[in-house]
């Protein structure tokens, strides 16, 4: 597990899954993450990258435990 910095206290990656689903064309990129459940010691996030065009280019999910 990797420590990532935070200014309310410390987190670390759990678990981090990525799906890349076509290649992104020319032009910019959008993230949007959620929190799918925001618990006490665990946080569970899930994101979707936009290509340019408005299609899913890649999802993400992930855990981090806060410390």
């Amino acid at each position: 597990t990797r420590k990532e910095s935070s200014a309310a206290s410390d987190v670390y990656k759990r678990q981090v899954q990525t799906r890349f689903l076509r290649p992104a064309v020319a032009g910019e990129l959008w993230c949007e993450t959620t929190v799918v459940k925001p618990g006490r010691r665990v946080v569970h996030l899930e994101s979707r990258v936009s290509g340019a065009d408005g299609k899913i280019v890649a999802t993400g999910s992930g855990s981090f435990a806060v410390i």
